[in-house]
């Protein structure tokens, strides 16, 4: 049975095994405003998580697997109108010793599309709401732009473009040129 949680949920990592356990997360008024203010939102009307938990005793680590659903609105980057985004994103973290996730970076590991990201777990603490917060940080549209909306760039006085460079050939339409020919 799935236990209903907000985003305090916290673990023992020491009191994590193999067996798969599985939390609702949902994040209550108060978590979400503070959401909005952390994430300089223009609003989250929901915010929920699946995750499954388990322990990877190969690797001495902790899993965490789910999906999160938001409904939320951002700024345009651009005329600052607000724009709704709905996020509907899986994800899957692995927390390593600190030592280990050392290793994996030497190792370039986060460059292997196929393997889980992952992150240093400090002390025996798991923050599950924490880590679901950021998830759902990174899976926002980082540049939302109000429908229509487009940069004029030279009718900008705020905007400071190197003239020279936008003047420049694009060096892909050489390219494209070439393949025209062959």
């Amino acid at each position: 049975m799935t236990k209903k949680n907000n985003l305090t949920l916290s673990l023992k990592a020491s009191e994590i095994d193999g067996n798969e356990k599985s939390y609702a997360i949902e994040a209550t008024g108060d978590q979400k405003s503070i959401l909005v203010e952390r994430f300089n939102l223009v609003s989250l009307s929901t915010f929920s998580a699946e995750v499954t938990v388990k322990s990877k005793a190969d690797m001495d680590a902790v899993l965490l697997e789910g999906h999160i659903d938001a409904e939320l609105e951002q700024a345009c980057t651009i005329s600052l109108k607000p724009v709704a985004e709905t996020v509907s994103e899986n994800f899957s973290l692995l927390l390593v010793s600190p030592e280990m996730a050392n290793s994996m970076d030497e190792d370039e590991a986060y460059l292997d599309v196929d393997a889980p990201d992952y992150d240093a777990l400090e002390g025996d603490i798991v923050e599950v709401g924490e880590l679901v917060a950021q998830t759902l940080a990174i899976s926002m549209n980082q540049y939302p732009r109000a429908e229509g909306v487009e940069l004029n760039v030279s009718a900008s006085a705020n905007v400071s473009v190197n003239e020279a460079e936008l003047e420049k050939p694009n060096p892909f339409a050489a390219l494209g040129k070439l393949k025209d020919q062959s």
